[in-house]
């Protein structure tokens, strides 16, 4: 399973709220090693227009997708982003970085909810 991280920079509300630390530890960074953790997840992408952020992901462990600039505003969908980083039709899970208290057990069950299903949602 792919884990997708959708991580922009000029998030309107709280500025720059992927890098707000949370227990010491970025918001992103803790979502990339939440999804390191699971055991259903064979891969972990950030998607970023913002070069801080993806430093960070991949200090953390993450790949980091770039997103191009008809990508980066906020009126784009994650759905666009998405469809953005994968080529077939195989399950995702998609990760808001605005969770800080999810963990690999979490993501876990929900993967294992979305069996026979097209989606889940904590």
């Amino acid at each position: 399973m792919i884990a997708i991280i959708p991580a922009r920079g000029g998030s309107q509300g709280v500025k720059r709220k992927c890098l707000a630390l949370v227990g010491g530890v970025p918001l992103v960074a803790r979502t990339v090693c939440a999804a390191l953790d699971a055991e259903k997840v064979d891969r972990v992408i950030v998607s970023t227009d913002d070069p801080e952020i993806a430093a960070v992901a991949k200090h953390s462990g993450a790949e980091v997708e770039m997103r191009d600039a008809h990508l980066s505003g906020p009126e784009i969908m994650v759905a666009e982003v998405v469809a953005s980083l994968v080529d077939d039709d195989g399950p995702v899970v998609v990760l808001q970085p605005s969770s800080p208290f999810t963990d690999g057990p979490l993501i876990d069950a929900v993967i294992a909810s979305m069996e026979g299903n097209d989606s889940a949602a904590t």
